[in-house]
């Protein structure tokens, strides 16, 4: 059933895709506070000299990329109008990426908003590993994971990215449990993406950056390959900016277990590197 799925995702979107619903409205709250508003003079109040926003999307299960890129647009738009800021930083973990990009290459332009960064955190921009096993039967928008559906194709399309990346600079930071067999190169992921696919296009012109628990001296080439895991050779390798050595997180794809996907996000080394980059500004 699940390779059955995947193979329309082929030539079909699956989950709700922008165009297909109108948002009625953006609650705002405050951290730790189930209080949430939709209140234009209440966000004002609270929120107006506020500069750091976290953004949950109405169903992350069921939004095709492009449709969270739509959401994130009006999620924008809505912070500016209520603070002043025009500029700003983006930073996605796993989908939130695909939204980041779906948002820069579809909706911004629209928008007086300059976007300076873009960090991508684990971010799936070439597929997904568990894609096809998010809950098929309910045509759950995960399946549009698998590396050759009609989502990724209409995201990674040449003329869809364009010149959007021209003046952002792009960090893709990603984890990988160690080295290949033979040890000459990363291979594997973080147990939900392949290290390939974390570490993304390049006509996006990214900073590559690769958090291990496995460091060997002047080894910065990974696989590419993100059809197929733990292979034992690679004839297509790419290259990293640099790879930093942090604690191990075992691969496990259950949904109860946290694995390198969302472990690495609780390593003080990996949120140093974040904020390092964001005090580049």
């Amino acid at each position: 059933r699940d390779k059955t799925y995947r193979t329309q995702a082929k030539d079909y979107i699956f989950g709700l895709d922008k165009g297909q619903f109108e948002i009625a409205s953006i609650l705002w709250r405050l951290q730790n506070n189930n209080n949430a508003t939709d209140s234009e003079a209440d966000k004002i109040e609270q929120f107006s000299n506020h500069r750091v926003f976290t953004i949950n999307f109405s169903n992350n299960n069921q939004l095709s990329f492009d449709a969270k890129g739509y959401q994130l647009a009006k999620v924008i738009e809505d912070i500016a109008n209520i603070t002043g800021v025009n500029e700003f930083i983006l930073v996605g973990h796993s989908m939130g990426g695909l939204a980041s990009r779906a948002y820069i290459q579809n909706e911004n332009a629209e928008q007086n908003i300059i976007v300076r960064q873009l960090i991508t955190l684990n971010t799936p921009h070439l597929g997904g590993i568990m894609a096809g096993t998010y809950i098929p039967s309910a045509m759950n928008a995960g399946v549009n994971l698998a590396s050759d559906s009609l989502e990724y194709r209409r995201l990674n399309d040449t003329k869809n990215i364009g010149n959007h990346y021209q003046d952002i600079d792009v960090y893709h930071l990603g984890y990988n449990d160690g080295l290949n067999f033979s040890n000459q190169y990363y291979s594997d992921g973080d147990g939900n993406v392949y290290i390939g696919s974390q570490m993304g296009l390049d006509a996006l012109d990214p900073y590559r950056v690769i958090f291990s628990p496995v460091v060997s001296p002047k080894i910065n080439q990974y696989d590419l390959e993100v059809t197929t895991p733990s292979k034992a050779t690679s004839t297509t390798l790419g290259t990293v900016d640099e790879v930093i050595q942090i604690t191990n997180y075992t691969e496990d794809t259950t949904t109860t277990t946290t694995n390198g996907h969302t472990g690495v996000l609780k390593d003080t080394i990996y949120l140093n590197y974040i904020l390092s980059i964001l005090a580049i500004e």
